[in-house]
């Protein structure tokens, strides 16, 4: 009788410890918003002078725990992301002696820097009798952004959180999934449709016991895979703030 009141008085200690374990969450719900300035090559993907910027939401489910850290299943989704490509305008004219003055423009999606500016050249052309005569040709460069809407889903996702006892966490992120943006992005002949997967760290501050607010950095690719005729890709590096809830 006495090692049944003894069991059961260290039982209950221990299911109030546990229900009153602190800076946990079983099952999270999170909003974010997350913003790229440029692109390079990081590892795969060759566009460069892209801009992302989106807001989300996310799910986070805890599937084990061991004495020092915690993983989690991840899903995410962006219901409003946008991709901003670099445009390099040119407006130019030409003589030739046959056809006189010739106006153009040119438009093309850059993938290196654009630099704005003017300039001209002088042309210098030989008569069919003899004699020279001397036109002047000239251009003008225009760069500007044009933005893309897009909307994304990440259900394979995973986080691993070191220090679960304590307020301030750091943090590993793996995911993975799709994006589709009204036009094809980063160029015209890549295709609306792309495959987009990342990797990150990040640090967690609890502000109470089942509220958060995290930092997070990542390195996002987005590519289409070679289902449209060009797969230049867009490698990223992803500054997020996050803020969770959950039990």
């Amino acid at each position: 009788m006495l090692v049944a009141a003894i069991w059961a008085v260290s039982f209950s200690h221990l299911v109030h410890a546990q229900e009153s374990e602190p800076y946990t969450q079983a099952n999270a719900f999170a909003v974010f918003g997350e913003y790229s300035n440029t692109s390079s090559h990081i590892y795969l993907g060759e566009s460069r002078q892209r801009k992302l910027a989106s807001l989300g939401a996310s799910y986070t489910r805890r599937l084990f725990r061991t004495e020092n850290g915690e993983l989690r299943f991840l899903i995410e989704w962006r219901p409003a992301l946008e991709e901003s490509d670099p445009i390099t305008s040119i407006t130019y004219a030409s003589y030739t002696p046959a056809s006189g003055w010739i106006y153009g423009f040119i438009q093309s999606v850059n993938s290196e820097k654009c630099t704005p500016g003017s300039g001209s050249t002088i042309f210098k052309y030989y008569r069919p009798g003899g004699g020279t005569f001397t036109a002047e040709g000239y251009d003008t460069i225009s760069c500007y952004r044009e933005w893309t809407y897009a909307q994304g889903l990440a259900p394979l996702g995973f986080q691993y959180a070191f220090r679960r006892h304590h307020e301030l966490r750091p943090f590993l992120t793996g995911n993975a999934g799709t994006l589709f943006s009204t036009r094809p992005i980063p160029m015209a002949d890549a295709g609306s449709f792309n495959f987009m997967f990342a990797f990150g760290a990040g640090v967690e501050f609890y502000r109470h016991d089942h509220q958060s607010v995290a930092l997070e950095y990542r390195v996002n690719h987005i590519s289409n895979k070679f289902t449209a005729p060009e797969n230049p890709g867009i490698d990223s590096g992803l500054f997020r703030v996050i803020y969770s809830f959950g039990r």
